[in-house]
């Protein structure tokens, strides 16, 4: 977040020395950029110079490093903080400084079906550079998952009574849930409609489930090792033109069943399959699969697989957000 210093903060006799001191640290620390409004102002130069020299010295790094940070990328969401009323209507918002802390304080908001495997599945998608800064950033707070209880939980968990502005700090993220890519699944659509009619900014996944981002030699090895090899000798008859990506990997075509019956359909996706592979698909590959995305996976194989450029910016976006 950026944080403008409105000139009326270094006003003489106001005795905020502690309160922006706690701003510059923070910044120091990286949870966030500060600015100010007017470097020019007197009352902002001899503000500074009543410093002491560690503090200036402190005050010009913290300066410096917010403008390089923004030029590299920007933050995506910026607040004035001023010795006034607050008001959100203006661009950037002006915040009183009494309420300035409340929401500085407010972490990026990721909200995710499952706060375990659906964060698991998010820092696994991350290169490791990006693995490493998203860490950071959950750990100094600075970045919360929601556990919304699955694709249902979405509308009525991701509600936020905050102003307009504040929303950019909400992201949700939640499955396409398909049978087939051009038809996401009710939940899916309400999920969707839910986040457009509050402004909140999500992505819905590209592909059936998270399961489905799994690389190909993963899953062979996971089949491998668990029994399931036959399931896998049957993928190669569904790699082609990714219909594989809406295969319900966790518990195959009998986990379809019920929606097929209540009238969803997979649209002939899998209408080419032989009765051995159909059979060898039946049942999928188990619940557990989703944890697979707690241990390490090749980075190369989830280059390869595609499943990175879709999430890269998803990811990015949350870093520039978060600080």
């Amino acid at each position: 977040m950026n944080i403008y210093l409105a000139a009326n903060l270094f006003e003489p006799n106001k005795n905020l020395d502690v309160f922006l001191i706690s701003l510059i640290n923070a910044a120091e620390e990286g949870k966030h950029r500060i600015f100010i409004r007017d470097e020019s102002n007197e009352n902002f130069i001899n503000w500074k110079d009543s410093q002491s020299p560690n503090v200036q010295d402190t005050i010009n790094i913290v300066l410096m490093e917010s403008m390089l940070k923004e030029n590299m990328g920007s933050a995506g969401l910026s607040i004035c903080i001023h010795d006034g009323s607050t008001d959100w209507s203006l661009i950037p918002p002006a915040v009183s400084r009494h309420e300035a802390k409340k929401w500085m304080d407010i972490p990026v908001t990721v909200c995710l079906e499952d706060n375990i495997s659906d964060r698991d599945f998010l820092l696994a998608m991350a290169t490791h550079e990006y693995r490493k800064t998203l860490k950071e950033l959950w750990e100094n707070k600075l970045l919360e998952f929601i556990h919304c209880g699955g694709i249902s939980g979405i509308p009525n968990k991701c509600i936020f009574d905050w102003p307009e502005a504040m929303k950019k700090k909400i992201f949700a993220i939640f499955d396409h849930d398909g049978l087939h890519p051009d038809f996401p699944s009710a939940q899916s659509n309400k999920a969707e409609n839910h986040c457009k009619n509050n402004n909140i900014s999500y992505h819905r996944l590209k592909r059936r489930s998270i399961e489905n981002y799994l690389p190909l030699p993963t899953l062979r090895d996971y089949a491998t090792s668990h029994g399931n090899g036959h399931i896998y000798d049957s993928f190669d008859h569904i790699v082609k033109d990714e219909v594989y990506f809406f295969y319900n990997i966790p518990h195959g075509f009998i986990g379809d069943q019920n929606r097929i019956r209540q009238g969803e359909s997979s649209h002939g996706l899998f209408d080419d399959l032989s009765p051995q592979d159909r059979e060898n698909l039946s049942k999928g590959f188990g619940d557990a699969i989703k944890k697979r995305f707690s241990s390490p996976i090749e980075e190369q194989s989830l280059l390869d697989d595609g499943g990175w450029q879709e999430l890269q910016p998803i990811i990015l976006q949350l870093i520039a957000l978060a600080r």
